[in-house]
């Protein structure tokens, strides 16, 4: 990210997130991922955000509406993760000459 604004002068980076993702259904149902150890460091940076969502019910990848927010929850966390890991990205952000948003796209539309 911080390469694609310094070379090519990108002003808007997307943090975006999408519906029926495997990886976030996989982490909400507490997956093993069967010794695929790169799936795995995936599946636990995602564990918090699933475990920051606010439980509206049944806290399963079977309840959309608690998946979805999970969803949401983790494009906002990776966000935050980026304005901690990457001054240079926070600074250009606080100073207007980039913007980082979350998004969510539904994969149904």
């Amino acid at each position: 990210m911080e390469f694609a604004q310094a070379v090519a002068g990108s002003k808007l980076v997307i943090v975006m997130g999408h519906t029926s993702c495997c990886g976030k259904v996989s982490a909400i149902d507490n997956t093993a991922a069967m010794d695929m150890y790169a799936l795995q460091n995936l599946l636990d940076e995602i564990q918090p955000s699933v475990l920051a969502t606010a439980k509206n019910a049944e806290m399963s990848s079977n309840n959309e509406e608690y998946t979805n927010s999970a969803i949401t929850k983790n494009a906002m966390v990776t966000l935050e993760d980026i304005r901690k890991q990457s001054p240079k990205m926070a600074s250009l952000e606080r100073e207007g000459k980039i913007k980082i948003v979350p998004a969510v796209y539904n994969m149904a539309t």
